[in-house]
């Protein structure tokens, strides 16, 4: 970091520095931070007659704070028959509900062997699976496209298809002989009737169908999983299968919740390093976008997430702990417990101008060694509503609900 004696980053300081007169000294002292770390500056004073009196403050110099995907609800779309496989699916299942997630399932297990869509209705199609947090889509797809159900090949499976459509635009009924009729959802659909409202939610949304990360160049049609919307989008480039599938959900959604390299990838974009990792029998499919600052739940800061981290000796002082992701400020307005040492006094949350990404109190000169406690079952993300976010990830790795503890 730099300091600064102005505000446009003028009258440059350089450390150590001695003023001879407390006239001399800068009113107000300007910090840039320039890479991540943490520093301690010190104002040392010497008085009449040999007398010291120091102030320290320290600094913080964090990467952006995420967000998490609004609400508690996350639903998987699989029309397709069960031989063809769910494991994908399950992969998303297990890994979400760690993070404090409810997962439903939208199946139809017969899928083509009959007319009956079973669970995969167009109204939960149209106004369930964008209005919630995360999206594991288990399907058909093409280039521009989605298939979104299928019936037998007969005359009833096309009314049935007929009927699911119903008065929906850029839907359309495809006959695959002697398999099935299906519905062809366009990607222009999916942009005027999930992109919203997956945007506004801030969810994950992960495509496991063929082509859902290819624009169709014939007809306009945009990728499949960029129409869709969400903070995070996962997709394929070319034709994909479940155990490709399973084995990028796997190894995203566990670096996600801390469960490998060393719970330094639950962001979105540290998660996908660039598709460092991805290649399936070395071919590379996978394809990810979106905001890289998106996290499951809440944890400490990755690097450097409490303070006082050792006894700051007889001194009076502030400490804090810093979250990775925008935190629910509004539920809760004290959120840490001393569990024994120092009196502690003045909790109060950390904001800017997005919200609150931490918590901080001040603490007394006397007491001996303190030991303070970020409660799980209080600290949660932002939300919306009736949601009060989800629980504190205490060690970073899944699952959640456990605290954060530490000593000074």
């Amino acid at each position: 970091m730099k300091i600064y004696e102005n505000a446009n980053k003028s009258g440059s300081i350089n450390l150590p520095k001695t003023w001879s007169s407390a006239t001399d000294v800068p009113e107000t002292l300007y910090v840039d931070g320039i890479e991540k770390g943490q520093a301690v500056l010190e104002l040392s004073c010497s008085m009449p007659g040999g007398e010291i009196i120091s102030d320290k403050v320290a600094l913080l110099v964090t990467e952006t704070i995420s967000w998490v995907p609004i609400g508690d609800e996350a639903y998987i779309w699989n029309p397709l028959p069960e031989d063809l496989g769910t494991s994908e699916g399950l992969e998303f299942y297990n890994q979400l509900t760690k993070q404090g997630f409810e997962v439903y399932w939208l199946e139809d297990p017969d899928d083509w062997s009959n007319a009956n869509f079973n669970d995969c209705t167009l109204n939960d199609y149209k106004y369930t699976m964008p209005r919630c947090g995360a999206i594991s889509v288990i399907s058909h797809g093409g280039k521009g496209c989605h298939y979104a159900v299928h019936a037998e090949d007969s005359m009833a499976g096309y009314n049935a298809c007929a009927a699911w459509v119903g008065n929906e635009s850029n839907m359309t009924i495809e006959r695959w002989p002697n398999d099935c009729y299906t519905v062809r959802v366009s990607s222009n659909w999916l942009a005027n009737n999930w992109a919203l409202d997956l945007n506004d939610n801030k969810a994950i949304t992960v495509w496991s169908i063929c082509y859902s990360a290819t624009a169709d160049p014939i007809t306009g049609e945009a990728a499949v999983k960029e129409a869709a919307g969400g903070r995070w989008r996962s997709g394929y480039i070319d034709v994909t299968d479940e155990p490709e599938a399973t084995f990028v959900n796997e190894k995203y959604l566990k670096r996600m919740n801390g469960k490998t390299d060393n719970n330094e990838k639950r962001t979105a974009g540290e998660a996908w390093d660039n598709g460092v990792g991805y290649k399936y029998y070395n071919i590379f499919n996978a394809k990810m976008d979106g905001n890289d600052w998106a996290t499951l739940c809440p944890a400490p800061m990755k690097e450097n997430p409490v303070w006082p981290q050792s006894s700051p000796g007889n001194r009076k002082g502030t400490g804090c702990i810093i979250f990775d992701t925008y935190m629910n400020y509004l539920y809760w307005n004290d959120v840490i417990d001393k569990i024994s040492g120092r009196n502690t006094y003045d909790h109060d949350w950390i904001k800017n101008n997005n919200g609150a990404f931490g918590f901080k109190f001040k603490f007394e000169n006397t007491g001996g060694a303190t030991t303070i406690r970020a409660d799980w079952e209080k600290c949660r993300n932002h939300d919306y509503g009736q949601y009060q976010g989800r629980n504190l990830d205490g060690d970073r790795v899944a699952p959640n609900k456990d605290h954060k503890e530490w000593s000074f």
